[in-house]
């Protein structure tokens, strides 16, 4: 793709602003990188709104195809940054509107999922795309964009540790979340938010989904496995300390289907240091149990019914 034709794109008078900006992006994801590298923006027009889209769709589409080269992404980040100083909002422009919604979303993903990847400061980064979401008009040109951020939000909210929000951020799922194109997203978020306990295998479903939102090869080859499954076991005892008040290790072990590689006494004491529990939980290092200090607002038979069911799951694994 040379200067000149995108430069043709840009000029395109039978286009709208954006159906240009959607031709961009598409062109831009299927470049090499030194193909996307050598894209100069102010070399191909002097347009500044489209001198400023070329270098996001440029920074979208490392994170999408390149996630590798956190490096380059970073550079081309520092150099956006200074470009927009003294950016001005025009609310009747779509141009200017995607510039401003575009750019704190791939800043965040920047700070978070590059520059320092955390593995449980998830919610923060799902709380910045929420607010951007806040600040886009309902119109129906930006639906898709909406969509796409709220994908990220699916994605992110997944693969995220425990934290007392995520319960705020389901019920923004189910009223914002539209997912009839994509039966296999609606199945893995159903999965979690309904079953006992998330898998490592239905986490392995969900790093191998592409969610359509850009993130598809960040959390598959540039986050660790590992790590995203601890947020998993962490999302599980929660909901473990939610139907035991009392449970020995050994046992939580085989209920969380959980391998002896993790201490799961020090992880536990480590949330419990995170305050990620709502009561004061009690670890017997002597009887190796553990004390949630859980009271149950449903029925005794309830509870016995759903522990028993538990347990038989446990049974038919060992």
């Amino acid at each position: 793709m040379s200067s000149t034709q995108i430069l043709d794109i840009i000029i395109d008078q039978s286009r709208s602003d954006k159906a240009k900006i959607d031709t961009l992006r598409n062109v831009l994801r299927q470049l090499d990188k030194p193909q996307l590298l050598s894209i100069l923006s102010s070399s191909i027009t002097s347009d500044p709104s489209f001198r400023h889209i070329l270098e996001l769709l440029k920074i979208e589409s490392l994170m999408v195809n390149f996630p590798e080269d956190a490096s380059s992404i970073g550079e081309l980040v520092s150099l956006l940054n200074r470009s927009m100083i003294g950016f001005r909002h025009d609310v009747k422009d779509y141009k200017s509107w995607f510039i401003k919604i575009t750019t704190p979303d791939l800043q965040s993903d920047y700070q978070y999922l590059f520059k320092g990847l955390e593995y449980d400061n998830f919610i923060d980064l799902i709380n910045k795309k929420m607010l951007i979401i806040n600040g886009i008009p309902k119109e129906e040109e930006f639906r898709e964009v909406v969509h796409s951020l709220n994908l990220k939000i699916l994605e992110l909210y997944l693969i995220s540790c425990y934290d007392f929000r995520n319960g705020n951020i389901c019920n923004y799922l189910n009223d914002s979340l539209q997912l009839e194109e994509d039966e296999e997203a609606r199945k893995l978020s159903n999965l979690v938010v309904l079953s006992p306990f998330v898998s490592k295998d239905l986490l392995v479903s969900i790093v191998n989904h592409d969610f359509r939102n850009g993130y598809f090869k960040i959390v598959k080859e540039h986050m660790d496995f590992d790590r995203l499954y601890l947020n998993i076991i962490e999302n599980n005892i929660i909901k473990l300390s939610q139907y035991f008040s009392f449970i020995k290790i050994e046992t939580a072990y085989e209920v969380l289907d959980v391998t002896k590689n993790l201490d799961l006494e020090s992880f536990i004491f480590q949330m419990v240091i995170k305050n990620k529990f709502n009561n004061a939980v009690k670890i017997d290092q002597l009887e190796q149990t553990v004390d949630f200090g859980s009271t149950f607002e449903y029925t005794l038979e309830d509870h016995i019914k759903y522990v028993g069911g538990l347990v038989n799951d446990v049974y038919l694994r060992i």
